[in-house]
């Protein structure tokens, strides 16, 4: 059976050294059976809720043991947002960070509370490939289920010295109407430590 990466090493981005702590844990260490859902959880832990900050890619790393073709995302809005949008992206990874846009959903209204359910496509999942998913929003109001970093529900993906903080996952700004096809190389300065929205999806 496929076990949870811990590889250590270091590698640069922009010309600045990061060592790696952790890299990001492997996904759905069981094959996927259709109609069942998988998620960006690695363990059963605390779920929280939480606010997201507008027009910003929060990207944690997805690596499935399994290909896994989905076509369901589910999340779930815990506060409203009059007029808010939200939606599901998913990148492709680029010696450790994220890189090239593979799949932006359509929007979902956040007028209301609730389980969000899209529909409308198909993503498959390759095998032992690094994958960054993000849900972005356009509202400052709205709140979401979110995965408590601190409960270690997300693999630690990068620590950016010898210390005991790890980062989860990258914050990266965009156009949440136009999220870009291919990302700026994040840097040192993008790291993240912060919960992101607990993401849901559904075998095909």
């Amino acid at each position: 059976m496929p076990i949870d990466l811990n590889i250590t090493g270091s590698y640069k981005v922009n010309g600045v050294a990061l060592s790696s702590g952790n890299v990001a844990a492997t996904h759905v260490l069981t094959k996927p059976q259709s109609l069942f859902y998988y998620s960006t959880a690695l363990t059963q832990g605390n779920l929280q809720v939480g606010a997201h900050t507008p027009s910003v890619l929060i990207p944690t790393a997805f690596i499935p043991a399994y290909n896994l073709t989905i076509n369901t995302f589910v999340f779930e809005v815990t506060t409203l947002a009059v007029g808010g949008l939200a939606k599901i992206a998913i990148y492709s990874d680029l010696n450790g960070v994220p890189n090239t846009k593979l799949l932006e959903s359509t929007d979902v209204s956040t007028t209301t509370t609730g389980v969000k359910t899209i529909t409308g496509f198909t993503f498959t999942f390759t095998a032992g490939t690094t994958y960054w998913i993000a849900l972005v929003t356009n509202s400052a109001t709205a709140q979401f289920r979110i995965l408590n970093a601190n409960a270690l529900m997300l693999g630690p993906v990068i620590a950016s010295s010898n210390s005991t903080q790890v980062y989860t996952s990258w914050y990266i700004n965009v156009t949440y109407a136009s999220l870009p096809t291919t990302l700026a190389t994040p840097n040192s300065g993008n790291l993240n430590n912060n919960s992101v929205p607990y993401i849901i999806f559904r075998a095909a």
